[in-house]
């Protein structure tokens, strides 16, 4: 005899979701079979389960199957081939007793009675009962051992479910308010009702998988289950935990909140690459992700949306979104959220010569700010790598970033103009040359 095992007799329902579309379901079940039943059909599973990631704990498993042979038109049509049908015409409420023949480019009945043959006929096709070898929906089907307890916990991978953070920020004066929400998506093929969820961050290595019906084991293990995860972090990757169960349907998009950060300290400057074709000013947004900054907690991959009030009638307005990578507690999050229309950056080369194996160069930026407030400005030089440089003079004072990377950082009047004039020197005497033989 065979125990049916649903999600009513659910007591313990986890769920973890990874970036990249798929997600891990641990549940424990209340069972309750007798002497006489050596079957176990454990229903409302994910139709995209991954059944060679099936762990089961507490019962020991002689034999597996997973039925996935879900009733559909047809399906039961296939069922029912050279079988007795019946076609019910809802106007003579008349049902007629007939033989399927074909469902290949249409329906062909044959008249049980009089033998004549009906081509797509007018009217209802009414099966006598569900075939056998289908089902509702899918299933594991256990053969098992006597069982020592009266629960059982499946932990499965499945694919379609999938997350991603979404953040919006408020910008003030000196301060912004930014709230993290995290969007949900359960297209897995199963509904969960009461589940714990957790958010893992981070890419995961997988190998292709197989289809359904190449499952290659199942891994059974007595109590004796090993705690490997933290709050917090897991491996090399983050986890978040709702704190409170909610219940994911399938086919559906939930949206979750899971930071409020008030009067975060942010820093708005702009940007200037003196090596870009381009003469755009760029608009940036510098977080520190620090406690004492009013953040300093971990942030997933998303897109980050900036609002800021206009001061002339006080609503709210879109001011430009980024996309940030996983942001790491201490780490800067900078956000570039578009281009300055009321500031103009021009670049000349002024003298370039070469002199003893040097190439000397003179070059300008030409900075006009046409807003009635001061501005910083980052300006960023960059420079070849594979050769030795010097800079000679400068009227503003840089900061070397790297190697080829140096930047100058200027305040700028309002309405006013300013000028960095500097001179370098590139050694072109020393070359490495490769052998191609």
């Amino acid at each position: 005899m065979t125990y049916i095992s649903s999600s009513d007799q659910t007591t313990d329902l986890a769920i973890t979701i990874y970036n990249d579309g798929f997600g891990m379901v641990k549940e424990k079940r209340k069972i309750n079979i007798d002497e006489n039943e050596n079957m176990l059909q454990f229903q409302d599973v994910a139709r995209k389960i991954e059944t060679d990631s099936l762990i089961v704990e507490f019962i020991d498993i002689e034999e597996f199957n997973y039925d996935y042979d879900l009733v559909s038109r047809e399906k039961l049509l296939e069922k029912y081939m050279d079988r007795i049908v019946y076609l019910y015409d809802k106007d003579e409420k008349i049902k007629t007793e007939c033989r399927l023949l074909s469902t290949e480019g249409g329906i062909a009945l044959e008249n049980a009675e009089t033998k004549e043959i009906l081509l797509n006929p007018v009217g209802e096709i009414v099966l006598p009962e569900l075939p056998g070898g289908l089902i509702v929906k899918p299933a594991l089907i256990w053969k098992i051992s006597p069982l020592k307890s009266k629960e059982v916990k499946v932990s499965y991978l499945t694919k379609g479910l999938s997350w991603i953070a979404n953040y919006v920020i408020e910008m003030k004066e000196k301060s912004l308010n930014m709230v993290g929400w995290v969007n949900i998506s359960n297209n897995s093929g199963a509904s969960f009702q009461n589940a714990k969820i957790k958010l893992i961050a981070g890419d995961v290595n997988r190998c292709e998988k197989k289809s359904h019906s190449e499952f290659s084991g199942i891994m059974s293990c007595d109590e004796k289950v090993s705690n490997s995860f933290s709050k917090k972090s897991f491996c090399e990757y983050h986890a978040y935990s709702l704190q409170n169960p909610t219940a994911l349907e399938d086919n559906q998009d939930k949206q979750i909140s899971f930071i409020n950060c008030m009067d975060v300290s942010y820093e708005r400057y702009y940007s200037y690459d003196f090596d870009c074709y381009e003469d755009e000013v760029k608009v940036i947004i510098e977080i520190e992700n620090k406690a004492e900054k009013g953040l300093g907690i971990p942030l997933p991959k998303g897109i980050i949306k900036a609002y800021k009030e206009d001061d002339e009638d006080g609503s709210l307005e879109f001011v430009g979104e980024d996309a940030i990578e996983h942001i790491h507690q201490g780490d800067i999050m900078k956000l570039y959220i578009g281009n300055a229309f009321n500031i103009k950056c021009k670049k000349k080369v002024i003298e370039h010569k070469k002199v003893n194996g040097f190439e000397h160069y003179r070059e300008q930026f030409i900075i006009s700010n046409y807003k009635d407030e001061e501005i910083i400005l980052h300006v960023n030089k960059y420079m070849d790598a594979d050769k030795s440089w010097e800079i000679i003079a400068t009227t503003e004072e840089y900061i070397k970033i790297t190697v080829d990377h140096i930047k100058f950082i200027v305040n700028i009047l309002p309405n006013s103009e300013k000028v960095i004039d500097f001179k370098y020197r590139v050694d072109n005497s020393f070359h490495i040359e490769v052998d191609n033989k």
